[in-house]
């Protein structure tokens, strides 16, 4: 019913001095009983918390809570190690993490085609959903959003991963017909 996605962040600074945001997006799925309530973002997070443990155990209690699993940018290994059971609690949280088809490791790496599947999977949604969201700032970011720049849009790409997780939203590509004609004698044998 429900599908996570993050783009966390790994360190308390960065080099350029620019505070990079961590966000969250939780997106609930299709569902024929509730129509008008569904394909849609029921939690945005764009937030930068002290230090990096406290967005991860944002994003676990917020997967469990919705009960669902996350899926994020691997790039960044500290939520990994995190959820892997280097918190305080010594927990194994990485239950919540999503692995998709065909990859060993859980998340989904932050690469140019990535990226590229971002694009594609939010115009999708853009052009059948957009009537379903509310929120200026994810809109805004989506307005903005320039896939040769992507730290400067968090909620854009933790959005766009939860995109990519809830899978439905894959674009529509129109194959260009070649007009062809059809011999009806090929289709119909002829009886004597």
């Amino acid at each position: 019913r429900y599908c996570g996605a993050t783009d966390p962040f790994d360190h308390r600074t960065t080099e350029d001095g620019r505070k990079s945001n961590g966000a969250i997006t939780v997106f609930r799925k299709f569902d024929t009983l509730r129509p008008l309530d569904s394909d849609k973002f029921v939690v945005l997070y764009n937030h930068r918390p002290k230090k990096p443990s406290i967005l991860y155990e944002d994003i676990i209690m917020c997967m469990w809570f919705f009960g669902c699993e996350v899926l994020y940018e691997n790039n960044k290994p500290g939520f990994r190690e995190w959820a892997d059971g280097e918190n305080r609690w010594k927990i194994n949280f990485s239950k919540f993490l999503m692995h998709l088809e065909g990859r060993k490791e859980p998340g989904i790496p932050g690469t140019t085609q990535s990226h590229m599947q971002i694009v594609d999977h939010t115009m999708q949604y853009i052009e059948d959903c957009i009537n379903n969201e509310d929120s200026i700032e994810l809109i805004t970011e989506w307005m903005s959003f320039d896939v040769t720049k992507t730290t400067k849009f968090d909620l854009a790409m933790a959005s766009g991963y939860n995109l990519i997780a809830a899978n439905r939203f894959l674009p529509k590509f129109e194959k260009k017909k070649k007009e062809e004609y059809l011999d009806v004698s090929e289709v119909f044998t002829t009886y004597r």
